[in-house]
Formats: structure tokens, C-alpha cells, sequence
């Protein structure tokens, strides 16, 4: 598990800015003309003094205009599952990671109320920790998490 936390830290510090200013550099020696163009702009606040909360499509609040970029990074990751229970690495990962995504394998199948206490806690978690549910996906290619296989019936 450290070195899953040591990879979304470093895709975050990445993300948040690590990465950017050597590219913009790059860019900037390659095409000078691009860096004349070149104007840093002072952060967007998410919701202006006076304004109402962003609204999405449908007249609903959009939950992602004040996310944090950090959690907005997390929504775009996945994750896996370790047992057929929510653990304290998944407890981690969502809350602290704020990975928005989930990928459930054979290993995590017991029986359907299993799952269903599962994916319930899972969605808790993801729901109190970071404002949005998760993604929930699961390997389906053939292995124990798709269930029984059924022979066709003979004509």
C-alpha cells in the first residue's frame, strides 16, 4: 500500500504544479513568439462573494465547481479492493486520496448481500469523505466475480 500512496502523491504534486512551469519552459524556447503569449492568470475562486452556487446542466448544483483540485485528481483514479470487506487502506485511499473510482475483482465476491454491504459502505465512505459517490466497476471477464456459467440448453 505505501507505494500505491507514494505514486498518487507523486501524480498529485505533478499535477498540482510540479510538472507544468519545465513544459511551459520547453514550449516557450521552441516557439518564441508563444512566450510573448505567455500570461499567468490569478486562481478562479469557485463561488465569488454574492454569487449563488455553481449550477450544472438540469438546474442541480454542480458538486465539482469548489472541489479542490486535489480531489478533483482523486476522482480520476481507480482503485482496487483487497477483501470482501471496506478496509483501512480503502478507508485511505477515498478519504485521504479522495480516489474516485473503484474496481472490484473475483476476490471480493462472496455472496449478493456481501457485495451489496460492500459497495454500500464504499459509497459512505466516498460520499461523506468527498461530496460525490464512486465509480464502482468490476472485472467481468469470465472469472469467479461473473457468477455461475450457464451451458446453453440442447435443441
Amino acid at each position: 500500500m505505501h507505494r500505491l500512496t507514494a505514486l498518487l502523491v507523486a501524480l498529485l504534486v505533478l499535477a498540482v504544479g510540479g510538472g507544468v512551469a519545465p513544459l511551459a519552459a520547453q514550449e516557450a524556447e521552441a516557439d518564441p513568439e508563444a512566450a510573448e503569449c505567455d500570461v499567468t492568470l490569478p486562481p478562479a475562486d469557485p463561488l465569488p462573494v454574492g454569487a449563488t452556487e455553481p449550477v450544472a446542466s438540469g438546474g442541480l448544483p454542480d458538486p465539482l465547481a469548489a472541489m479542490p483540485l486535489e480531489t478533483k485528481i482523486g476522482q480520476m483514479l481507480i482503485a482496487g479492493v483487497l477483501d470482501t470487506e471496506l478496509g483501512d487502506d480503502e478507508r485511505q485511499i477515498i478519504a485521504d486520496l479522495h480516489v474516485g473510482n473503484v474496481i472490484l475483482m473475483g476476490r471480493n465476491f462472496d455472496s449478493p448481500e456481501q457485495v451489496r454491504s460492500l459497495t454500500r459502505d464504499l459509497q459512505g465512505l466516498a460520499q461523506t469523505a468527498n461530496g460525490v459517490g464512486l465509480l464502482i466497476a468490476t472485472d467481468q471477464k469470465g472469472g469467479s466475480s461473473s457468477g455461475p456459467t450457464r451451458t446453453p440448453a440442447s435443441p
